[in-house]
């Protein structure tokens, strides 16, 4: 199954705005996600991080974990991120 999602290998990058209860005006960010499989594994390392629109300094928001997929995800057709 990790052979299926080779497409999701690479580095995406965009700009978004978002609302939250306690901020009182929307606000607008850019985002970076990326995912590289790890090597003889049907395993995809995910990274993600956003910053302030327009200046990558003020970071907002990042993450990171794993996407298992197969097998050690719990059979076939089966996808579970960690």
């Amino acid at each position: 199954m990790a052979d299926q999602l080779q497409w999701i290998a690479g580095t995406f990058k965009g700009d978004g705005c978002g609302t939250y209860p306690t901020i009182k005006t929307p606000f607008e960010y850019e985002e970076e996600v990326s995912f590289e499989q790890v090597p003889g594994k049907p395993i995809f390392f995910y990274r993600q991080k956003t910053w302030k629109k327009g200046d990558p300094k003020v970071a907002m928001h990042a993450e990171s974990g794993y996407l298992r997929v197969g097998p050690p995800a719990g059979g076939p057709g089966k996808a579970q991120c960690v």
